[in-house]
């Protein structure tokens, strides 16, 4: 204050009473402008309304000093479209004198500094030969300059400096408050605006849509042109464009592929901290593609949780120098809203896939549940061998998703494994052969030895056929049908996808074929009957013709006729029991099936209920009944 009194006296010297008043009122009256906001209409305008009352001037303009972006920003002027400016606009110090306005700490003559750029050019052109200028400083710091320029030459001489630099100091305060109260503003509106994005990501939106709005009131209040979000993808070294602002001629790739992105962005990944770059355009590190899209200033944070990269915010800028220690904050804080909403969405689609999973699970164990139950139904069944096998097989094709079932049978007359039954579409387009011979099975176990295969890639399989090959088959299972480790046959299911039968699969599959073992016993039992039969009919026959014959010697050989007679009474008897037993062993092996099935659903149904695990006593009792029914198998098979 002291300052500006002092500077008061030297201008108001004795021989200038003539203007005192008028100077003095226009001092006083500045000193209340002073006291105004600066935001409030008109202000600037009154401002330069005092200014002119004592020193001319055709061009006013007040500039903001922003060092750490190296430009300024033109907060009023009058007289501005004679060198082609306007309010608002921004202007490199390179491109100015303000900086030597800055540096000489008070007012000083500008139009003596020559310097080129488009301003410069411009003011030559303008016609604004005099030029004076002089530092606004509040706290001893330079927050901004105030420019006068005339038409007229040699209009400013030192009255003219003394004067405008009183006013400088006058209005240094107001201008530094107005900056802090736009920064208030500024950072009221930041937070204003990370509220909103807490209230975005508590809406019942989409994951897409609320990217979509926080990325649009990002690039709102950061000022900027280009805002991306990516999210990992599944794969780790991947980040998917997920939202991104109206990047007008710049569109930004869909995939951000980590290893072969710039060394800085893979550094920045790895580390975890951002990179802000405001020479973007002439840095070693930037992206061709954006230079060529106009960016010229770039922040890019990686979004990580622990050692995992969640995502990425890319904000960009078509001007150089345009982020500072402002965004520093906004953006970081961004990144953090940005984290919990990525944090939310990665958690949902784990807790939706375990929900999928549990849903999935549960309809395949319904549908296995329901398979076992219709092939004991058909197992409990009377009915013939090859229709109830072809039936078996239709369903173990639906349960193992697969294209191709066929079950092949050994005979004591005849070589070979004969087929029984046949299902699925790939059997109906390319009918099995009815008999394979064993140099067609040597390599596979399954009929050689009863050992259960898994071929996962049919193609790479040493005993792979053509034909099978040709129409497409991928994988497989075979599955021996076994009573007492004898082979009786095999269930052969095939897919036309790699890798078709897994592990659970395959023991269902087991399960299935175990009791089509018991069923082809029977059958086997039921053909050795029939045998019988048809042999007892042709000694029937022979019989009744030798009967025919021996009518004339019935007196003579009544004795050998007796002795024929009881012969084949004898024989009669023993086809009627073995009729028997063949019909007594189908009839007792259907319900030892069926309770062996059941008991593998009970147990199945317990173990997935938690119910059968540490229950010692509910496992004797299975395991008694397992014992039982193998028992009863065995004794079934003595008879």
């Amino acid at each position: 204050m002291n300052a500006i009194i002092a500077a008061i006296a030297k201008v108001l010297s004795p021989g200038r009473n003539d203007d005192l008043t008028e100077e003095r009122a226009a001092y006083a009256e500045i000193g209340r402008i002073v006291g105004i906001p600066f935001s409030v209409a008109n202000v600037y305008e009154r401002f330069a309304g005092q200014v002119a009352k004592i020193i001319p001037f055709d061009l006013i303009v007040i500039a903001r000093l922003d060092r750490e972006r190296d430009e300024i920003s033109l907060l009023y002027g009058i007289g501005l479209e004679e060198i082609g400016l306007s309010e608002g606009d921004t202007i490199s110090l390179e491109d100015s004198v303000v900086s030597e306005v800055a540096n000489a700490k008070k007012a000083i003559h500008t139009d003596g500094h020559r310097y080129d750029g488009s301003l410069g050019r411009s003011l030559g052109a303008s016609g604004l030969v005099s030029r004076i200028a002089t530092p606004l400083i509040a706290n001893d710091k330079v927050v901004g300059t105030l420019h006068l320029a005339s038409k007229g030459p040699d209009v400013y001489g030192a009255r003219e400096l003394a004067r405008l630099e009183i006013v400088g100091n006058q209005i240094a305060g107001a201008i530094a408050s107005a900056f802090l109260l736009q920064e208030e503003r500024d950072r009221a509106s930041q937070l204003e605006s990370l509220y909103s994005v807490a209230a975005i990501i508590a809406q019942p939106l989409s994951f897409e849509e609320k990217a979509q709005r926080i990325v649009d009131t990002l690039a709102f209040i950061a000022d900027a042109d280009h805002v991306a979000l990516r999210r990992a993808g599944e794969d780790p070294e991947e980040l998917v464009l997920v939202a991104s602002s109206d990047s007008g001629s710049l569109t930004f790739p869909p995939t951000l592929n980590i290893p072969t992105a710039t060394f800085l962005t893979r550094e920045s990944i790895a580390t975890g901290e951002p990179i802000k770059m405001n020479d973007y355009g002439v840095h070693p590190g930037a992206q061709e593609d954006l230079v060529a899209g106009g960016v010229r200033s770039m922040y890019f944070v990686p979004i990580k949780s622990g050692d995992r990269t969640l995502g990425s915010i890319s904000v960009a800028s078509d001007s150089p120098n345009h982020f500072d220690d402002g965004h520093d904050a906004l953006i970081m804080a961004f990144s953090n809203e940005i984290s919990s909403l990525l944090n939310s969405a990665e958690q949902e689609e784990k807790l939706l896939k375990s929900q999928e999973s549990a849903l999935e699970s549960e309809r395949q164990n319904t549908r296995v549940h329901d398979g076992l139950y219709r092939v004991s139904r058909i197992f409990a069944e009377v009915g013939d061998f090859n229709d109830k096998s072809t039936a078996a097989l239709e369903i173990l094709v639906n349960l193992a998703g697969a294209d191709w079932a066929t079950l092949r049978t050994v005979k004591d007359s005849e070589p070979g494994f004969h087929l029984a039954a046949a299902a699925g579409p790939a059997t109906i387009v390319s009918p099995p052969s009815a008999v394979i011979t064993e140099s067609q099975v040597i390599n596979d176990k399954a009929f050689t030895e009863g050992e259960l295969t898994v071929i996962s890639d049919y193609a790479a399989w040493p005993g792979a056929s053509k034909f099978m090959l040709d129409i497409g088959m991928q994988s497989l299972v075979f599955l021996p049908v076994k009573v007492n480790e004898r082979i009786l046959g095999v269930v052969s299911i095939i897919s036309k996808e790699k890798n078709g039968f897994g592990q659970e699969l395959v023991k269902l599959l087991a399960s299935v074929v175990d009791g089509l073992g018991n069923l082809l016993e029977i059958s086997i039992l039921r053909d050795k009957s029939d045998v019988a039969h048809k042999e007892l009919q042709r000694m029937t026959e022979e019989l009744s013709r030798s009967n025919q014959v021996l009518e004339d010697r019935v007196v003579t050989r009544t004795e050998e006729l007796e002795a024929t007679r009881k012969l084949a009474f004898r024989g009669e008897k023993l086809a009627v029991i073995g009729q028997l037993s063949a019909g007594m062993a189908h009839d007792l092996r259907n319900p030892l099936g069926a309770i062996r099935n059941v008991t593998y659903l009970l147990k199945n149904e317990l173990v997935t209920k938690g119910v059968f695990e540490g229950n010692a006593k509910l496992n004797t009792c299975i395991e008694i009944i397992d014992n039982q029914v193998n028992k009863s198998n065995q004794s079934i098979t003595d008879l």
